[in-house]
């Protein structure tokens, strides 16, 4: 479906679902409107997918699931819908997704499957909000105590670009239908590149949290100014460039993460300060990657961390295991005004040239010490 489509479609869902109050005429007016978009995954009552659920639930209320076609071990996306999305509404539905999440993964217990993968939605049908559910226990039958709903992302899709709404539901619609994308380094500069959604809201968090990690970090920004006044020759150093690195920093290490563990991303807190702070790839014996971090300070911070969260929810709906080309290419040559690099003379040397010349220069011994004094950075 093309971005003129899909903007069509999204008006006159948002026009439609303004119109309608109840649960029920809001999950039928979405999950219409997915079908339309996403045809290749099914979407309709949570009775549909889970028969047999009420077993384990005394009401199963309005809850609506996003899944791949039946024939397929898919993971699903549940839905549960509320007239307007206040505050006590808001808990009430993460109270009912959280009792869905207990009843489908008992269910599943039960029938000796393993536990399918979830993401769970609080919604009115035009603000979203986004959770991780976890299991305090492994294996078996959970307990409405044991199950933790993580808030991921927050949207107000009537708020965003045809085009940023497009990818934010595609993001967590194509999850759910388990059809993980492989890294296209063109997709992902749009997604995660200087201008995407994902950039802006990030910058957002790690301004505040700068704001507050400022006093007792100086130093990591004196020592990063200091390096790149060294590369550049001259000083194009400023906070918001700081935090733009940060930003380029901090994605990279969650790609790392996910490639060097088969795709996964991290599921706690406690799992993502220890990307943040490099501990992690330490236990690895990953070494010259991130010792002498000069943006360490993310973690520091709650701002820094959500920020971190919310780059890890953007790289969710991608394989990252498939990542063999330098995905990073055109994000970072975005980090600076073009006029900018242009005056500084920096220039990112096409893929083929650096293969042609280090081909011309190493020859049949890859083993020989070659100095390239004007690689740049």
């Amino acid at each position: 479906m093309g971005l003129t489509g899909f903007d069509k479609l999204l008006r006159e869902y948002l026009d439609a679902i303004r119109l309608v109050r109840s649960e029920a005429e809001r999950a039928d007016r979405f999950r219409d409107f997915v079908r339309k978009v996403f045809p290749d995954v099914e979407v309709g009552g949570i009775r549909g997918f889970y028969p047999g659920l009420e077993r384990y639930l005394k009401t199963v209320g309005v809850g609506q699931v996003v899944r791949g076609r039946a024939d397929a071990l898919f993971g699903s996306l549940v839905v549960e819908f509320e007239s307007v999305l206040d505050k006590a509404h808001e808990d009430k539905a993460r109270e009912q997704l959280s009792k869905y999440v207990v009843a489908i993964w008992s269910a599943q217990a039960d029938l000796g499957q393993p536990r399918g993968r979830l993401t769970a939605v609080a919604t009115d049908g035009v603000v979203f909000v986004v959770y991780s559910p976890r299991s305090l226990v492994s294996r078996g039958p959970v307990a409405l105590e044991q199950v933790i709903l993580e808030e991921v992302d927050r949207v107000d899709i009537s708020s965003l670009k045809a085009e940023d709404a497009y990818v934010w539901l595609k993001r967590y619609i194509i999850t759910a239908a388990g059809e993980l994308r492989p890294v296209d380094p063109d997709e992902f500069a749009r997604e995660f590149g200087v201008g995407s959604r994902v950039f802006r809201e990030t910058i957002k968090k790690l301004e505040a949290g700068w704001g507050k990690a400022k006093a007792d970090s100086i130093a990591l920004y004196e020592q990063w100014d200091s390096h790149l006044r060294i590369v550049y020759g001259s000083a194009v150093g400023s906070e918001e460039l700081y935090l733009r690195h940060t930003y380029l920093a901090t994605l990279a290490k969650l790609v790392v993460y996910s490639a060097y563990s088969g795709g996964a991303l991290p599921v706690s807190r406690e799992e993502l300060v220890k990307i943040l702070d490099g501990s992690i790839f330490r236990e690895w014996r990953i070494v010259n990657f991130i010792e002498e971090d000069l943006f360490s300070w993310v973690h520091r911070v709650d701002e820094g961390v959500e920020a971190a969260q919310f780059i890890a929810s953007g790289l969710s709906s991608y394989d990252l295991t498939t990542v063999t080309l330098d995905v990073f290419k055109e994000i970072y040559q975005g980090l600076v005004d073009p006029e900018a690099r242009h005056d500084l003379g920096e220039y990112y040397t096409p893929d083929w040239l650096a293969e042609m010349i280090v081909g011309d220069v190493v020859g049949d011994n890859p083993y020989q010490s070659v100095l390239d004094p004007a690689c740049g950075s």
